[in-house]
């Protein structure tokens, strides 16, 4: 069982190990915390929050860089896991990477302060949570920044090391890994430290796992063509490789045909790498009779601002590669306004292929930008898929802004039933004012009240 949560907009997924993982940490803990069952809610509580804080130092920047992360809570209790969506600089990597441990040492000096300088009764409650908030979160950021992969420590390394050594910067974090934990194993065994052998020996196995897999890769790109090792480095989406395999490939083709798909590949290396003016720039070599990447061609169109082209480009791309450019037609959308084709768009049958979420985007985007209409139409198309109450609840304020005042009270009353009850954006809503002065408001507001 997986309980789904959100926090600061991005998905948390609660699963019972993690529950149990800091139950047994608060019980570990009880002799200095205290046996009441308030108290080690306390502290169990703050534990998780302090885990919490630390993955949204990594989840934050990623949904700023366009990736879906989402936060994983469990027995090992906090992973950030990463839907990509986008090339990221090395810069914007190591920003990824370093934002736990500094989102963790934050944590720890806001609450160290909040407890100096509230100075709570000693053994209170307050007292007992930031005490935990600000321990838990500092010695959580210290342990993850051990240079042992696959914690963030070990990540930074590879990050460093790739600045030096861009094709190797992994396997050099693995080794270091491999030999920091079999020197924690030598001395767990010669101090009698079992737990720590026998957690050093899992992450000695772990490392010699990851250069196996990384030897068994340089072996296959070597025995293999150019442009079949160009497609193994896309299938990692290691653009640099791709690019250096395709550039190599372009060379050695025995064909317009070779040289044409070379030529793709070198252009999607360069996308990959965020260089979209290179990847353009690389698809004026390619031969008329070749057929048209469209979805390349308007991913790379909207990366260079051209979101009327994009539009225009994706509309080709999208019965083959919607998943990959449902984020960018979904900017696209917003940026030109176009929200009334969106409303066709979503209607026919290649839009039910969209997510609720991108439909939700350009939604709430119609809405805010003043074209009250299609929000509507988006909306009640939305809210046939999804029956969520929020969609409803801006299906409502649509109409209200309409003057349409019988249709905003059905969609009221279908948020509710659907489980909106969000009274600060009942009373608050602008768009709701004139609802709130007719007849039947208080009775409609109080079927919200929980």
């Amino acid at each position: 069982m997986v309980l789904e949560l959100r926090g600061l907009g991005i998905p948390i997924r609660l699963r019972p190990g993690f529950l149990l993982i800091v139950c047994l940490l608060a019980l570990g803990a009880r002799e200095e915390v205290g046996q009441s069952p308030l108290r080690l809610l306390v502290f169990a509580l703050a534990v998780a929050v302090s885990v919490w804080f630390h993955e949204l130092g990594h989840a934050l920047p990623a949904a700023r860089f366009g990736w879906e992360p989402v936060i994983e809570l469990s027995l090992s209790l906090g992973v950030t896991v990463y839907h990509r969506r986008a090339f990221v600089s090395r810069a914007g990597r190591l920003l990824l990477v370093a934002g736990g441990p500094a989102f963790g040492f934050l944590l720890a000096a806001l609450s160290y302060g909040a407890l100096l300088s509230l100075d709570p009764a000693a053994g209170g409650l307050l007292h007992l949570a930031l005490g935990t908030v600000s321990t838990a979160s500092a010695v959580w950021a210290a342990f993850s920044l051990v240079p042992v992969l696959p914690l963030d420590g070990g990540h930074l390394v590879a990050e460093l090391a790739s600045v030096f050594a861009p094709r190797h910067g992994y396997r050099v974090a693995a080794t270091l890994s491999l030999v920091l934990c079999l020197l924690g194993l030598a001395y767990g065994l010669a101090r009698g430290e079992w737990v720590l052998a026998a957690l050093t020996a899992l992450l000695a196995y772990r490392q010699k796992a990851t250069l196996d897999s990384m030897r068994r890769v340089r072996e296959s790109e070597a025995n293999v063509s150019p442009r079949d090792a160009a497609y193994l480095a896309l299938s990692r989406n290691d653009a640099e490789s791709v690019v250096r395999h395709a550039t190599r490939a372009v060379e050695v083709a025995d064909g317009p045909g070779a040289r044409d798909e070379a030529t793709y590949l070198l252009a999607w290396g360069h996308f990959l790498a965020g260089r979209p003016a290179d990847a353009r720039a690389a698809l004026v070599g390619v031969s008329p009779a070749r057929p048209r990447d469209f979805a390349l061609e308007g991913a790379i169109a909207h990366d260079l601002g051209e979101y009327q082209r994009a539009l225009e480009l994706f509309e080709h791309a999208l019965p083959r590669a919607t998943r990959f450019a449902e984020a960018r037609v979904v900017h696209a959308i917003v940026e030109t306004g176009r929200y009334r084709e969106a409303v066709e768009l979503f209607t026919d049958e290649l839009g039910q292929k969209f997510s609720e979420r991108g439909i939700a985007t350009v939604q709430r985007a119609a809405y805010d930008a003043g074209d009250v209409d299609a929000s509507l139409g988006i909306g009640e198309l939305l809210f046939g898929r999804t029956h969520d109450g929020a969609v409803a609840f801006l299906n409502a304020c649509a109409n209200a802004r309409l003057d349409r005042l019988a249709q905003a009270r059905r969609w009221l009353e279908r948020a509710r039933e659907h489980g909106f009850r969000r009274l600060d954006a009942l009373d608050d809503e602008p768009a709701l004012d004139a609802l709130r002065r007719a007849p039947g408001w208080d009775e409609l507001r109080r079927g919200f009240e929980p």
